[in-house]
């Protein structure tokens, strides 16, 4: 069994899961959830204050503390965020086609 650990930063929350993986189930174990508002600013500014990045960083060291509990697994960690998979499907798609 293989643990994997999700972290999604969106624009509204952060969202923490972890899950246990076998060769054919995938069982939800812990989530968490932390509304804090991104967008907020960006919509408002264009960019991220520094308040909302010291916060980001310490909803992060939070989440790290969490997995760090389960010391004894293994975690995959991945971060996923939409804009971030766009950009990176974009840039793929150009280097396809050679533009």
């Amino acid at each position: 069994m293989i643990k994997l650990a999700s972290i999604d930063i969106g624009t509204n929350a952060i969202k923490l899961k972890i899950f246990e993986s076998s060769q054919t189930k995938l069982s939800f174990i812990e989530s968490e959830r932390t509304p804090i508002r991104l967008g907020s600013d960006v919509f408002k500014k264009g960019f991220l204050s520094k308040d909302k990045l010291e916060e980001l960083s310490n909803v992060l060291r939070d989440y790290q503390k969490i997995l760090n509990k389960n010391k004894k697994y293994e975690f995959e960690r991945r971060l996923n965020r939409a804009n971030q998979l766009k950009a990176e499907l974009s840039n793929y798609i150009t280097e396809q086609k050679g533009l």
